[in-house]
């Protein structure tokens, strides 16, 4: 029995959301219920809410109003497919095509941070890969450490679209890397962190693209492998 991972809780809690929107017949301009109240009614914690509110946001599906509120910005439903928490897995063709989309904007993402990024971000990056390094060499759940790595380098574009939007496909990039679902490929891609790093830090664009191409040609193959 494999465990129940983070990320297919903060999917769940996203879907109980949109099912509670569309039971209420709720609108674009609606407010939801608070925080707090959410919390409560789904019994589970403030944070792993904020996540899914967080995910929700950055697939603009929501608005948070500090001091206001938390405010239906496109039409939800439990049945709709936004980005990639509704893509079926047997979709082998929607997984590619999410894919080459992904690298695509990652590649220039991190091409952007190469550019803007100063040493402290370069040395607080170097440090969250090794946390990373260390949770993966002692066999601990890596998720949140792989994403903090990977979301500081896509900051450091200082590119709002591109962060949102890769940040809007975390749960997707995370359920590859989890060695409970994938055990093979994320074994295989330990190395490709300090890689990336290693290209990031001598400013080598080529090599950074090499890196990344070789990364998405496994992620392809493994695709291919469990559709096949």
């Amino acid at each position: 029995m494999k465990p129940i991972t983070r990320t297919r809780l903060t999917e769940s809690i996203i879907k109980a959301i949109m099912e509670y929107v569309d039971s209420q017949n709720m609108k674009v301009g609606d407010k939801l219920p608070s925080e707090r109240d959410l919390s409560k009614a789904l019994k589970v914690s403030r944070p792993l809410l904020r996540e899914a509110i967080r995910v929700m946001e950055s697939l603009n599906l929501i608005e948070v109003k500090p001091g206001s509120g938390i405010f239906i910005k496109n039409p939800l439903n439990p049945e709709m497919s936004y980005l990639v928490l509704h893509i079926d897995k047997q979709e082998k063709e929607k997984l590619l095509e999410v894919l080459k989309v992904r690298k695509v904007l990652e590649k220039l993402a991190i091409e952007e941070a190469v550019k803007n990024m100063d040493k402290e971000q370069l040395d607080k990056i170097e440090k969250l890969l090794n946390i990373l390094e260390e949770t993966q060499r002692r066999g601990d759940e890596s998720l949140e450490e792989n994403w903090a790595f990977y979301s500081a380098i896509y900051h450091a574009s200082k590119n709002k679209f591109l962060c949102d939007f890769l940040e809007g496909l975390k749960e997707f990039y995370l359920s590859w890397q989890d060695p409970s679902e994938n055990p093979v490929f994320a074994e295989k891609t330990y190395s490709y962190h300090r890689e990336l790093f290693e290209g990031i830090k001598s400013k080598d664009i080529n090599k950074i693209n090499t890196v990344i191409d070789k990364f998405y040609k496994m992620w392809e193959e493994e695709i291919e492998k469990r559709y096949r």
